[in-house]
């Protein structure tokens, strides 16, 4: 699996990691509506990203990674 998120369910904290290294990556993230909420870059090279909740409400999100070579698309839980 090239994208992982954890922990998931998350209370205030999360890590975004992709195992491949594109130069630029992105991800955005949705709410349950489909409404965008952010916009999250990976820095080149890196495989991974840490990513703070506080700010979102109790639900599930969608976070959509874009690169070179695809898209992926992974659930997020957040139970605070």
């Amino acid at each position: 699996q090239l994208l992982d998120i954890y922990p998931n369910p998350a209370n205030s904290l999360v890590t975004f990691r992709y195992d491949a290294a594109p130069k630029m990556r992105r991800a955005t993230l949705y709410d349950a509506l489909g409404q965008v909420i952010d916009e999250i870059f990976f820095a080149p090279n890196s495989i991974s990203t840490q990513y703070s909740t506080t700010h979102l409400r109790f639900g599930t999100y969608t976070l959509v990674l874009h690169d070179s070579k695809g898209t992926y698309v992974k659930k997020l839980v957040i139970t605070h």
